[in-house]
């Protein structure tokens, strides 16, 4: 049986040039969790190649723990988060 995950979707498309069996699907998008900023994920991008570190590792040790954790966030974070500009 394959271990659930939390990761980040950086992008969409119906092909890939990616073989499939590379691909991992996604089993549920946590719509509670706040987005990530376009200039977040350019700054991950750069610590990625800066430290040479695969970008979804990078990524998973900069979120909050309770990001990292498929939970449900408390509402008091989610009425925050949706209140703060993206």
């Amino acid at each position: 049986e394959a271990r659930s995950r939390v990761g980040v979707v950086m992008e969409t498309a119906e092909q890939s040039t990616i073989a499939s069996d590379r691909l991992k699907p996604v089993s549920r998008v946590l719509y509670d969790a706040p987005r990530l900023s376009r200039h977040w994920l350019e700054f991950m991008r750069f610590l990625a190649g800066y430290y040479h570190r695969p970008l979804g590792e990078t990524l998973v040790h900069a979120l909050p723990p309770r990001l990292r954790s498929a939970k449900p966030l408390p509402k008091a974070i989610r009425a925050a988060e949706s209140r703060s500009p993206a």
